[in-house]
């Protein structure tokens, strides 16, 4: 028996005990069924075959459905035709969209879900996509913490009546879009015309602007090349210049551009190279700068013609900025002019600055003012000192103002520098003037009154020399009084010359005479000193006092002496020479021509200190008891009283220069004579007007011991009572200047008119200048000079008396 299948065997054993012991009439029957089992059995397995299969296609489909279901960005929600929820992808969306629920989704209505906000709206979208088989969709939106949210939802129809709800998040879109309406917004109402260009020189876009502009509407632009608009862009030379673009990226150019009325006018041009999806364009901005150009022309004019007035001041005009080492913007020719530097130097070398032109002890102040004034925003004015190229100073001072931006920060500083160099030099000298001035109304003042005091003594001792026999014991005694005497009026004759009164006997005189006769009197004396000459033969006269003139060049020989205590040279030299107005006017003096002296010695020189001293009294240099310190003193003045001029040149180390100008004579030249020592007697009578009791008393007695008769006054007012009662008698007059209340000059003009003959002798402890020499002029016959003795009133009195 064939292979019986195993369910029918596990049967017949139940009944038989044995499958193989089946009786022979059921055989037939037993196959057949087993043949059926087999058959069956193999339908059954093709079944479950199948059906397995399609399970596993069924799961490898709804996997791929679910992972494209999880991948979507979107909230998906899938409901059948009663909108009951059938599956769901969930998200952040729930919230937006659905109320917060625990319990899941799955098998509730889309009614009891949705949010207030949004049901109505969602089930009328739903509705409308199953009746009309198309997408419907609606856009939401809701406020969290002040932060609004857009949606969007789309309801899309599937199988039979189901449909899918898309929820997406479009904030991000709609905040976008918003932007592009804020930028296209911007570039439509942008002052710049805007222009998008293409690599062909098409124009794809423009802005209202543009169309504003040139006077083309929108649609006629976007038809339009750039090359029939801009002049200056060459149609053969695009490609080029598109390609310089697209290197730099950003270009800014100025062109002119056309408008459709055929106006050519000026732009100012920013091309920007973009790439946008792969297209390359010229994203342009377009000025009119027209105004621009007309200010720009002004603006040049306005500073050509600023330039031309800035070259022609004369002085430094400048633009300084504040920041940094305050270098200099600008600057005009005046500054290489007055600092020697060229102007290639200031401007390349880094010298036009406020560190390297200020002298350094000037420097913080001058810096300190300006920022000062700037931040105050204030003008100032303040006075300094330039180095020069070749290191020496420049007196400057400056004018200046701020310049700030619009919020008022400092931006540089705009100045005029004045060169006050020589306004100093005159300032110096004209102080130097004046204190010397001063010095010497007081230096006058007492040489006055010391001559008074001289007078009496020298008085006494002339009536005791002429009543003592010579070779008595007391008369060697007088003579060295009287030798003191002089020596005291040689001091106050010193003082008096430099207070400018040192003047006597004024005569026209050869200067070369003068200047040879002291320096070879000197050089006798100073064998270690070599004194070179070099005198102008045709030196002109000059009207002076032999005495004061030879004591002024003694003076300056001792002075170099002393400043070469080795052993030296002296220069000596004259000259004739014209000093113009401007050389003289410090020194109160008038152009015209001058001798000119100079002594120059190769000594140890002086420094500033001393030189600027150098004229003062008792100012001296020497050790104490060497030096009374009236020397060169008394030389200033005795030169100023001369109406002359003295100058002195000196550094460390490299000698001095005295150079003194004299005023030449209109006179012709006269000779000296040797006054006589004879005592001269007579008797008339004489009148003596002096307000010193002493003067009075030994004046009398002198006179008086050379027979004549004297009538004294001690006032201008007194004299004249005596004058006029007595003025047939009186043969004489001797009046001293400076007397209190009526001064001798006027007590002289009212004796003048009551007798216009009378004959006077003016006397002063002062010299014969200023006021003794107007007095003179107006008549008086004479002068004579306290203290003086016998001798020299004797000659005086008989001088005036035998004056025809």
């Amino acid at each position: 028996m064939q292979k019986i299948h195993p369910l029918l065997r596990r049967q017949m054993k139940k009944y038989y005990g044995s499958a193989d012991d089946v009786p022979s009439e059921l055989a037939a029957f037993l196959e057949a069924v087993s043949d059926a089992y087999c058959e069956f059995d193999t339908d059954r397995e093709m079944l479950e075959r199948s059906l397995e299969l399609s399970s596993q296609e069924l799961i490898q489909l709804n996997a791929h459905r679910e992972a494209i279901f999880q991948a979507l960005p979107d909230l998906l929600y899938m409901i059948d035709e009663g909108n009951v929820v059938i599956d769901y992808k969930t998200g952040v969306q729930d919230k937006f969209l659905f109320l917060q629920r625990k319990t899941p989704v799955i098998g509730k209505r889309i009614d009891d879900i949705a949010h207030p906000n949004v049901r109505n709206r969602l089930l009328n979208a739903l509705e409308e996509a199953r009746t009309t088989k198309r997408i419907v969709g609606i856009e939401y939106e809701f406020n969290e913490q002040e932060t609004v949210h857009f949606f969007e939802a789309r309801c899309v129809p599937i199988l039979g009546k189901q449909i899918v709800i898309i929820i997406r998040d479009i904030t991000q879109r709609k905040h976008m879009e918003e932007a592009l309406r804020f930028t296209q917004f911007s570039i439509d109402h942008a002052e710049d015309a805007i222009f998008w260009i293409m690599p062909d020189s098409r124009i794809f876009n423009v802005n209202t602007s543009a169309c504003r502009l040139l006077g083309y509407s929108r649609d006629e632009l976007l038809s339009m090349t750039i090359h029939e608009i801009d002049m200056e862009y060459q149609a053969n030379l695009w490609p080029d210049q598109w390609k310089r673009l697209a290197e730099h990226v950003m270009l800014s150019v100025t062109s002119h551009y056309r408008k459709k009325d055929g106006t050519v006018f000026p732009v100012e041009i920013h091309a920007n190279y973009l790439v946008v999806k792969g297209r390359e364009y010229n994203f342009a901005f377009v000025r009119d700068i027209t105004e621009r150009v007309k200010a720009e022309e002004t603006l040049i004019r306005s500073e050509r013609s600023y330039r031309t007035l800035a070259e022609n001041i004369p002085a430094i005009v400048c633009r300084v900025h504040i920041q940094g080492n305050m270098k200099m913007q600008f600057f005009n020719t005046m500054l290489p002019s007055i600092t020697g530097y060229t102007e290639e130097e200031l401007r390349r070398g880094g010298v036009c600055s406020i560190d390297r032109l200020i002298h350094p002890g000037d420097r913080s102040r001058v810096i300190e003012t300006v920022r000062h004034a700037a931040s105050h925003n204030e003008s100032f004015h303040v006075e300094y000192r330039l180095t020069r190229k070749d290191g020496s100073l420049c007196h400057v001072s400056e004018y200046g103002r701020s310049v700030s931006d619009t919020d008022g920060t400092p931006l540089y500083v705009d100045g005029v520098i004045f060169d006050v160099t020589d306004q100093k030099n005159l300032e110096t000298k004209l102080l130097q003037a004046q204190k010397m001035e001063a010095i010497g109304t007081l230096a006058g003042g007492i040489a006055h009154d010391f001559n008074n005091l001289l007078m009496g003594i020298q008085g006494y001792a002339s009536l005791m020399l002429l009543e003592t026999e010579t070779h008595h014991s007391n008369y060697a005694k007088l003579k060295n009084i009287e030798a003191q005497i002089r020596n005291g009026a040689d001091l106050t004759r010193q003082l008096l010359g430099f207070a400018r009164g040192g003047r006597y006997e004024i005569r026209p005189t050869d200067v070369n005479d003068i200047v040879e006769r002291t320096s070879i009197m000197f050089g006798r004396t100073k064998k270690e000193i070599k004194i070179h000459r070099k005198l102008e033969k045709n030196i002109l006269p000059v009207d002076l006092d032999r005495g004061q003139i030879e004591q002024v060049l003694f003076n300056l020989y001792v002075n170099a002496w002393q400043a070469m205590p080795g052993g030296g040279n002296i220069y000596l030299e004259t000259d004739n020479v014209k000093l113009d107005e401007q050389y003289v006017k410090p020194h109160g003096t008038n152009p015209g021509v001058y001798i000119k002296i100079s002594i120059t010695d190769n000594g140890v020189g002086m420094d500033k200190t001393t030189r600027d001293r150098i004229f003062e009294p008792f100012f001296t240099t020497k050790e104490m008891g060497r030096g009374t310190g009236l020397g060169l003193a008394s030389a200033y003045g005795i030169i100023k009283g001369h109406n002359g001029i003295i100058n002195v040149y000196s550094e460390k180390g490299r000698g001095t220069t005295f150079t003194i100008y004299l005023p030449i004579s209109e006179k012709a030249l006269q000779h000296d004579f040797m006054s006589s020592t004879k005592i001269l007697t007579g008797g008339e009578t004489i009148l003596l007007i002096d307000d010193e009791e002493m003067i009075i008393d030994v004046a009398r007695a002198i006179l008086e011991k050379l027979g004549y008769t004297v009538l004294s006054a001690r006032t201008g007012t007194e004299a004249i009572t005596i004058y006029r009662t007595n003025k047939e008698l009186i043969s004489l007059v001797i009046v001293d200047m400076i007397m209190p209340g009526m001064s001798g000059g006027e007590t002289f003009d009212i004796l003048k008119k009551i007798n216009p003959h009378v004959k006077a002798i003016l006397s002063s402890g002062y010299s014969l200048n200023g006021q003794a020499m107007e007095i003179m002029e107006r008549g008086c016959r004479a002068f004579i000079q306290k203290p003086f003795n016998i001798q020299d009133l004797s000659q005086k009195v008989r001088g005036v008396i035998e004056e025809s």
